[in-house]
């Protein structure tokens, strides 16, 4: 039986029957929704994890530990740091260079006190850097370290102080002497802003001041002074960059890192829970697949007749099994078909899907207020201190159509057997039947 006919009497199979109450294709339709519905949640999760991924990633990159951070392993002075930043900036592959001083203090408003990890920056980072000024968003005021005593803070310490800008907020920092004994240091600041990376686990305990403040404010014992850089390309080799900068260090004891090795907990930990999600995902595709081979089975029974004529017209066993593959083949075609485009539309508009479906949570939680009782916390999908509070759409192209095809040919390998059976099938069996 040659391809052309085959595929015509797969085709076919997915007619109308001549009864006006039965459809001969209802089991190869209930096969390829069920192809379609699994491939459904693995491409939106492949699309939506790689983006919300991404997102997590170039937040920190570009906001917090930048593409390489350089570290004195002894005592240095501000003018030591600020003459080792002259020097890294002479290498071409570096764009800018910022020095930061990190520690931790205590936040005080006259309302409420919590705790703050405290981040002297250089006062024109906003300005300068794009890629910071891309993933910070001002949320009120404007980011303004222009005054000695100016203060910007991350949006849950805001809420946690109940302050706006032109507050006033006071920072508990101190100093710890060799015997131990402890200085309290209370310093008042004004709220000139107040910020956002849009991913409350990296920026909740934010506050930002200027740099020269830092070291005033900030011991040594309790600090730690590093020189963030910004590259042309993150993702290139970084650690050739790191050798030139070897070549050019004022003096010993000053140590680089790259972005991934500073934060290479966090990466495994998004890539092994982005794994588990999408191997659970395919396992539900391959049961979906299995369900093509039964379907197959059924519709071989439903046609055992119209098996037995082809045969006695001529049509050979292996004829008819090309029958069958091909009729599994386009049930997989047209599940993946559905299935990706359907994934592929879900991730494109999954803010949009998002904001639709917290928004009715919202309305149902209000309605439900006054049997509740209220009090309950703002209904939310995905819990904005743990999610990005709004998903980069990055369409994974090369990884949607290798599923779609995958799905396909994993159809047309189970319809393998069935379609065997088919071929078995002797016409002498059938007539004596009927």
């Amino acid at each position: 039986m040659k391809l052309n006919t085959a595929s015509l009497i797969a085709f076919r199979s997915f007619r109308r029957s001549r009864r006006k109450d039965q459809y001969r294709s209802r089991p190869l339709l209930g096969a390829l929704l069920g192809v379609s519905l699994s491939l459904i949640p693995l491409v939106a999760v492949i699309n939506i994890s790689e983006g919300m991924i991404e997102g997590i990633v170039n937040r920190f990159l570009e906001t917090d530990s930048y593409h390489l951070q350089i570290f004195s392993y002894t005592s240095k002075t501000e003018d030591d740091f600020q003459a080792e930043k002259e020097a890294v900036l002479t290498i071409p592959e570096i764009k800018y260079a910022f020095l930061e001083r990190k520690g931790a203090g205590m936040a005080y408003s006259d309302t409420a006190n919590t705790g703050v990890a405290v981040r002297a920056v250089e006062r024109d980072i906003w300005e300068t850097d794009e890629g910071f000024r891309r993933y910070i968003e001002v949320r009120d005021g404007a980011f303004d370290l222009s005054e000695d005593r100016s203060i910007v803070l991350g949006e849950a310490i805001a809420d946690k102080l109940g302050v706006v800008p032109g507050d006033s907020v006071k920072i508990l920092t101190g100093k710890v002497f060799p015997n131990g004994r402890y200085i309290p240091r209370v310093t008042p600041f004004t709220v000139t802003g107040i910020v956002s990376s849009g991913y409350q686990d990296l920026d909740r305990l934010w506050v930002f001041i200027p740099y020269d403040m830092g070291w005033k404010i900030l011991s040594d014992e309790t600090s730690q002074t590093l020189l963030g850089i910004k590259t042309i390309d993150p993702h290139g080799n970084l650690n050739q960059i790191i050798n030139r900068i070897g070549t050019v260090s004022v003096g010993p004891n000053w140590r680089a890192y790259t972005w991934e090795a500073l934060n290479r907990s966090e990466l495994n930990s998004y890539q092994t829970t982005r794994s588990m999600l999408v191997v659970i995902m395919a396992m539900l595709v391959l049961v979906a697949v299995i369900n093509v081979s039964s379907s197959l089975i059924m519709l071989i029974v439903e046609n055992r007749q119209s098996i037995g004529v082809l045969k006695c017209l001529g049509a050979s066993p292996a004829g008819i099994q090309r029958v069958y593959r091909l009729t599994g083949l386009f049930v997989g075609i047209g599940g993946a078909l559905l299935g990706c485009g359907a994934g592929l539309l879900i991730s494109r508009y999954i803010n949009t899907i998002l904001a639709i479906v917290n928004g009715l949570g919202r309305l149902v939680q209000r309605l439900a207020a006054p049997l509740t009782g209220g009090g309950a916390e703002e209904f939310s999908l995905l819990n904005k201190a743990y999610y990005l509070q709004v998903i980069p759409v990055n369409l994974q192209w090369d990884w949607v159509i290798t599923v779609g095809i995958g799905a396909a040919l994993l159809s047309w390998v189970t319809s393998t057997v069935p379609a065997a059976r088919a071929g078995r099938i002797r016409p002498l069996d059938i007539i004596r039947k009927f």
